[in-house]
């Protein structure tokens, strides 16, 4: 404020704002309704609380394994630690139609799931053998990656290209 100016208004005194009885009401129904699905959820599997404390304490890799199965969890990361940098590869031993194999493919990324791959991952199936594929790395009797031939796909691309 200068000299000479008039002084500034008084600011109008602060009054409390209650929410409203319906907004009471609504958020009293609201939490009653989440207590009501927690309830429920512990009802049906009494190992939740657990479940969730142990998920929420374990870093990346531990909900990982915990999302994944433990089993596929390794076997991924044994497969992005063996394949070359943006390789191709075919994947065999997971239903091509479940959560697992999209899992799969995105844990893979770079490398591509491809039609004439470099490489197969063949995951818990010990019978599998193809013609001239070599072992490229083994995590277990049942699950490890072939090297396949090289030969040109059908329409004369190079293996896996694009």
């Amino acid at each position: 404020m200068t000299p000479g100016e008039p002084p500034a208004p008084a600011a109008a005194p602060k009054t409390a704002t209650r929410p409203s009885i319906a907004g009471r009401a609504i958020l009293v129904l609201w939490l009653l309704l989440w207590a009501q699905s927690i309830i429920r959820l512990v009802r049906h599997d009494p190992g939740l609380p657990s479940h969730l404390l142990m998920l929420a304490r374990a870093d990346d890799e531990g909900r990982r394994s915990i999302a994944y199965g433990e089993e596929l969890a390794r076997f991924l990361r044994f497969c992005v630690q063996r394949l070359p940098d943006r390789a191709t590869y075919g994947l065999d031993g997971v239903d091509r139609d479940s959560l697992d194999w999209a899992r799969a493919v995105y844990f893979l990324y770079p490398s591509r799931l491809a039609v004439h791959p470099r490489f197969l991952l063949v995951f818990k199936d010990r019978s599998f053998a193809t013609d001239g594929a070599v072992r490229f790395a083994t995590l277990d009797d049942d699950s490890f990656i072939l090297e396949l031939p090289h030969r040109p796909a059908p329409d004369g691309r190079e293996a896996g290209g694009r």
